[in-house]
Formats: C-alpha cells, structure tokens, sequence
C-alpha cells in the first residue's frame, strides 16, 4: 500500500518535523535539515548559537530518524525528499514570515532541489558542506570520480557498509545519528547515498537557481568539491560562498556563519 500510494499515485509523505523554538513576533522562519545517517536532533546542541528573533524548525528526512523509511527504489530521490518537505511544510500556521532553509551535506542539496522546484515557496537557502558533483557528461574531477568509486562500493555491499556506520555512530562522527537497529533502518540510508548523492542533478540546478543562495563549506572537507562550488559562485549571481577553517561537519564555527547570514538576509528582506 505504501508503494502504491507513495510512488505510483505520487503522493509525498508526511516528514517528522519538531519546533525547536517558536518566538512571538519572530521575524522568519529558519528550516533546518541534516545530513546523510543523521537527524533533526543535531540542531538541539546548537541551539544556543542560533537566532533568537525566528522560528527554528526541525525537519527529519525520509529514512531518518522518526519520519517515515520506504524502502522501494528511488523512495529517497531529491525530487521525493523536497516534495515530502513541502507537505511537510504546509503545516507551518503563519506563512507569511519569510521561509529560510539551511540544509547539511545531504540536506543542502535536498534543500537546493525543494528551491529550484518551488522558488515561490522559500525566501533563500544556506547550503553547508553541500557533496555538489558533476555526472559523466559535465567532465567529472578526479576526485568526484574517486569518491564516487568509493560510494558505489558501499551500494554494492551493504552488510559490510552497515557494519562501518553502525561503528561510526557510536562516536561523535555523526551529529545527531539515527539509529540504525537492523537492516531496514539501513537500507533507505544506501538508498539516499545511491539515488540522491551519486545520482545527482545538483550542480545543473544550482546553476540556474532564482533565490539568494549561500554556501558555507570547510577547508579541510574530504568529500565537498571546491572547484564546482567556485564556478557555480561565479556563473550565478544568485550564489554567494564562503570557505571556513572547519571540515565536513557541523561545528560552532560554521553555526556562526549561519547565524550571521540569516541576519543578513533579514535585513535585505
């Protein structure tokens, strides 16, 4: 029934989403989306470093945390993830406040998907640590080509991938971690790395995204191409990036960048 509902019928699910503070009077509302094997629970430890004239809302994405885990084939595409979110959204009782969509690794280019489809629907996007990676006919970098070696290994042997996140989670590595108990946790995880990070359109899309766009990125980071990143700031008006001394993720660091660019952009509004 899920299958049909969800993928023949085309309708998008309903995602977990949590207040982490609502203020009166608030200026904005902040959306903030994780990562790959993460949840919403990463933003709590950063709570104290956010605005605190806007709403925060936290959002877990499909196959994470308390939201809903299809397992069928593409369940976990960009298109699917940003659609759920707009579902999602739809509760938000005052829409009139600005919406601004801060997204990490994963996130970031679900939250870049959800700006090119619904550009009415959101007022600008931060965009941290974003895996932004060509495909075969836009010239891939050596590095894209290696990391997506490496990705595609963990498609193809999921036992041995589970057991290295699994070890993973256990440490601070992962912000925020779901939990993954038993394979069906897991595979959605393999699903999102498949069809949102290696499969991706992100690079073609944010070339042509209509929102202000920000990116904040980390010096150090192992799996972020910088190359794209500065050729997508230089070919879109629209796109403003920042480099920081800080790796793939989230620090105290990057949180002030955020936080400083949410005022800018509320005071531009």
């Amino acid at each position: 029934m899920d299958k049909i509902l969800h993928k023949f019928l085309g309708i998008p699910y309903k995602l977990s989403i949590s207040n982490l503070y609502i203020k009166e009077n608030s200026k904005a509302t902040i959306v903030f989306v994780h990562g790959l094997a993460s949840s919403k629970n990463l933003w709590k430890e950063f709570e104290s470093h956010l605005p605190k004239d806007v709403d925060i809302l936290t959002i877990d994405l499909l196959g994470h945390g308390k939201s809903p885990k299809p397992l069928w084939g593409d369940a976990q595409a960009l298109k699917n993830q940003a659609r759920s979110i707009r579902r999602t959204l739809l509760k938000i009782k005052d829409r009139n406040k600005p919406i601004i969509l801060v997204g990490h690794s994963l996130g970031a280019l679900v939250s870049a998907e959800f700006a090119f489809l619904y550009p009415n629907t959101v007022n600008a996007i931060i965009l941290l640590s974003p895996p932004i990676y060509r495909n075969k006919r836009e010239k891939q970098g050596w590095r894209e080509r290696i990391l997506k070696k490496y990705y595609q290994a963990m498609i193809n042997h999921p036992n041995v991938a589970q057991k290295m996140v699994e070890k993973i989670a256990k440490t601070s590595f992962i912000n925020g971690g779901t939990k993954i108990e038993n394979k069906e946790d897991f595979l959605p995880l393999i699903n999102s790395l498949e069809y949102s990070i290696v499969n991706q359109n992100s690079f073609l899309i944010l070339k042509d995204i209509t929102i202000p766009t920000k990116i904040i990125y980390g010096a150090f980071d192992p799996v972020v191409i910088g190359k794209n990143i500065k050729e997508l700031e230089k070919s879109n008006k629209y796109i403003s990036a920042t480099l920081i001394p800080t790796w793939h993720d989230v620090s105290k660091i990057m949180m002030r960048y955020i936080r400083k660019t949410i005022k800018e952009y509320l005071k531009e509004s």
